[in-house]
Parts: C-alpha cells; sequence; structure tokens
C-alpha cells in the first residue's frame, strides 16, 4: 500500500492544480492515508491498479476514463467494506432527498397560492443541508470521513 501512495504523490507531484482537481488527487490521497493500515488484498490490488494507472499521466496516451472508474470502484469499495465516506458525499444526497421533500411541501402550501411552490424547495434544500451536515459531522468525529 506504501508503495502505492508513494508511487502516486511521485507521478502527480508536477501536476496542474486543475489536473489535480479534474483527477481528485486530494481526495484520492486522504482516502489512501484512511486506507494506509487496512489490510485487505482486494484493496491492495485496487490502489496498485490506480497507481498503475497514473503512470501516464504525463502523457497524451492517459486514459482519464479508465483512472475515474478504479477511482469510483474503490470509492464503492471502501464505503462497502470499512464505512469510509467521501466528504461532501452525505450533504449532497440528504441535499438531493431535502428538495423533493421541499416539492412535497411547496405541492402542499400550494393550495393557499401557487407560487409557494417555489419556496418550498428552498426550504426542503435548507433542511437537506443542514441534516447532511449533521450527518457528516457525525462521521468526522468517527474518522470515517476522508
Amino acid at each position: 500500500m506504501d508503495k502505492s501512495v508513494n508511487k502516486i504523490k511521485e507521478l502527480t507531484g508536477n501536476l496542474s492544480v486543475k489536473q489535480n482537481e479534474k483527477l481528485h488527487i486530494n481526495s484520492l490521497l486522504s482516502l489512501f492515508e484512511k486506507i494506509a493500515n487496512i489490510k485487505d488484498e482486494e484493496l491492495e490490488k485496487i490502489t496498485a491498479q490506480i497507481a498503475d494507472s497514473l503512470e501516464t499521466v504525463n502523457e497524451s496516451s492517459f486514459d482519464v476514463s479508465n483512472y475515474k472508474k478504479s477511482f469510483e470502484f474503490l470509492r464503492r469499495y471502501v464505503k462497502q467494506k470499512h464505512g469510509f465516506i467521501a466528504k461532501g458525499e452525505l450533504i449532497g444526497q440528504a441535499m438531493a432527498i431535502g428538495s423533493g421533500l421541499g416539492v412535497a411541501i411547496g405541492a402542499g402550501l400550494m393550495t393557499i397560492n401557487t407560487i409557494c411552490l417555489a419556496i418550498g424547495i428552498p426550504i426542503g434544500i435548507s433542511i437537506g443541508v443542514t441534516i447532511g451536515a449533521l450527518q457528516e459531522q457525525k462521521a468526522k468525529e468517527k474518522g470515517l470521513l476522508y
């Protein structure tokens, strides 16, 4: 695992800020720090695959889609097997649920006035963001957020 982390740091050290953001390198390295002490063969295979896919990051033959598929697979795997959650993921999920709730609130208020449909959506989103932030805070306290 340490070999993969060092290899990725070396390969991505001279990438531009835009490339770092596009490839979510900071999130990847943060996740690697969280899983560094976990002994899991499948996890080691996935990290090695990601490190191998990044070998050509500075070349025109770099396959971004292959890298993103591997990274997404790693994220799903650590969430399912070890409970680690990406920063902002819980807020996004709760916000989506909240917007649906807001439409329901707005539809209920629409009996009063039709403009109330538009008022319900921001109310639902703000409820969702609040709930998501609380969930994320709890995950951070448990050490599950990367």
